[in-house]
């Protein structure tokens, strides 16, 4: 392909030798070199002048004789301006393939206006103009097959008369490693048009005994593939949220996270494991006959009175203090006792009359995007959310496509006439809040509109119903 830009580098040495710290403040030194591995790997392929505030800061505060290092750090940066420039090129070439990368050339021409003093580069106007053309015309293709669709429905979301949605009714997984089964719950819920408990549907895939033998509590046992996790669920019948909880904790003690929630209800379980017996050697043996008894009694007696936290409600709000005690009782660990919790919350689980089963296309290795966004689309047009797998990363960053795996699900598609993009409404499980994102997306209570050409770049999975 035809080089537009040819770029020469004033006054950089392109290789450097790392920076020692050892004339920094010994209680800062870690904190300083793993600033300094982020910047400098970040500079690799992008602009570091805003993380290099932080990093020159932090030399200039904590470290002596530092004139060596300051001039690695400006090594460093200009090394980013260069990446980054050649980083924009790319993308303005990338991006023609699906609309006009106006933007791209904008920011291109603007960072070498920054750095012109270190770089010199000469651009190809004819080659650019030829580019914008291309994706005008490469937009208007896609616009023919963007249709408009909305996909979501209660209870998902609330729609007024019409079936316009007046109001997202988010998830948030928190602090645990669940997305999957977020998902998972989601997709599931959308058909059977019923709120499913996350929280059953994970502890259905994770199978705890199994974990148990290598030391892993309830809490401790993240990740899983959403398809996997939907189906075994439907298989035996899922619970309802109202049932088993998997969000909205906001009064409880534990500052209403999931992960925080079920440590609670593990530490409940020990609580009263310790009260309920005594440990010989390193062998632990139940007591018997009255002792048991008024231990059991008197734990109780303090869940009743308030002496202890009843934090169990915030999962299970159906669960009285007799039936928790009997089955703590019962349990030989915490993880026996959760899962006897939300069978005793499921009683009737629910079975869809119409058989569902969730298919999954992943990509584990060099994922094709364009294939895959395909799949999304044609799966969108049948009426249905459709679950995505993709590096999460893109999130936060437009621009980054290569780490932090995730599961989330694409909710609806439009295309946007100012920008010329394709776009598709992720519907992700960390709440309403819209600080975690790119500006450049629009945030709807947490649902948020990424246009394809970015999506592209991070899926590996599509997960729908057969």
């Amino acid at each position: 392909m035809k080089k537009f830009l040819m770029m020469t580098l004033v006054g950089l040495i392109s290789t450097y030798s790392k920076a020692q710290f050892g004339n920094c403040q010994k209680s800062k030194i870690d904190m300083i070199e793993y600033q300094y591995e982020k910047v400098s790997q970040i500079a690799e392929k992008r602009d570091v002048s805003v993380q290099m505030r932080t990093m020159k800061y932090l030399v200039n505060s904590y470290c002596k004789d530092n004139k060596k290092i300051l001039e690695n750090l400006d090594q460093i940066e200009i090394q980013g301006h260069r990446n980054n420039i050649e980083f924009l090129a790319e993308e303005v070439k990338r991006v023609s393939k699906f609309r006009s990368p106006e933007e791209e050339i904008k920011s291109l021409k603007a960072s070498y206006e920054k750095t012109k003093k270190y770089v010199s580069t000469n651009f190809d106007q004819l080659y650019l103009d030829g580019l914008i053309k291309e994706g005008k015309k490469n937009s208007k293709l896609k616009q023919k097959s963007c249709s408009a669709i909305e996909n979501r429905k209660p209870p998902i979301a609330k729609l007024d008369k019409s079936g316009k949605v007046v109001e997202n009714y988010m998830r948030d997984q928190d602090t645990i490693g669940w997305c999957y089964a977020f998902v998972a719950a989601d997709l599931i819920s959308s058909k059977i048009g019923q709120e499913v408990s996350a929280v059953d549907i994970a502890q259905t895939y994770n199978k705890g005994d199994i974990y148990e033998l290598f030391g892993f509590e309830e809490s401790e046992i993240e990740s899983g593939l959403a398809v996997d996790a939907a189906n075994l669920a439907l298989e035996k019948g899922v619970c309802l949220e109202n049932q088993v909880r998997s969000d909205d904790f906001a009064y409880s003690k534990n500052g209403g996270d999931l992960l925080e929630e079920l440590k609670a209800i593990e530490k409940l379980y020990d609580q009263y494991y310790d009260r309920a017996s005594y440990k010989k050697y390193f062998l632990s043996f139940k007591k018997e006959g009255k002792d048991l008894d008024k231990a059991d009694t008197q734990f109780y007696k303090d869940l009743v009175c308030s002496k202890i936290d009843q934090e169990w409600r915030g999962i299970f709000p159906n669960i009285s203090v007799e039936t928790l005690v009997g089955i703590f009782s019962k349990a030989s660990s915490s993880n026996k006792a959760i899962d006897a919790l939300i069978e005793a919350s499921c009683k009737k689980r629910i079975k869809p009359k119409q058989k569902l089963t969730l298919k999954e296309i992943r990509h584990h290795f060099r994922p094709d995007g364009e294939a895959l966004m395909s799949e999304l689309d044609k799966q969108l047009e049948k009426g249905d959310m459709v679950g995505v797998a993709y590096f999460s990363d893109i999130l936060s960053d437009k621009y980054e496509n290569a780490d932090g795996r995730h599961a989330s699900s694409i909710v609806a598609r439009k295309f946007n006439e100012k920008t010329g993009s394709c776009e598709y409404l992720l519907r992700n499980s960390w709440g309403t809040d819209c600080y975690s994102y790119d500006d450049s997306y629009k945030c709807e209570d947490g649902n948020i509109w990424i246009p394809g050409e970015y999506m592209t770049q991070a899926i590996y999975g599509v997960q729908y119903y057969e």
